[in-house]
């Protein structure tokens, strides 16, 4: 009979991420693009974290650095 070694797979450990807001009276400006979805989009916050503006825009290219230049106009 042969032995078989599984080896021991280690749980990565996860990286949470605090986004802080702008002080209050700014707003903070976030924007995000897709190439597979050929699409880009974003929001804005304000102090207390609520979203004031959200947008979005189907553009038909799969270049992603484009894609996401091209979402804020």
């Amino acid at each position: 009979m042969t032995s078989v070694q599984i080896p021991q797979v280690r749980k990565k450990a996860r990286l949470e991420l605090i986004s802080a807001g702008p002080p209050m009276g700014l707003l903070k400006f976030n924007v995000d693009s897709a190439a597979s979805g050929s699409s880009g989009g974003g929001n804005l916050r304000d102090g207390k974290g609520l979203i004031k503006v959200m947008f979005s825009k189907s553009i038909g290219i799969d270049d992603f650095n484009f894609n996401y230049r091209r979402s804020l106009y």
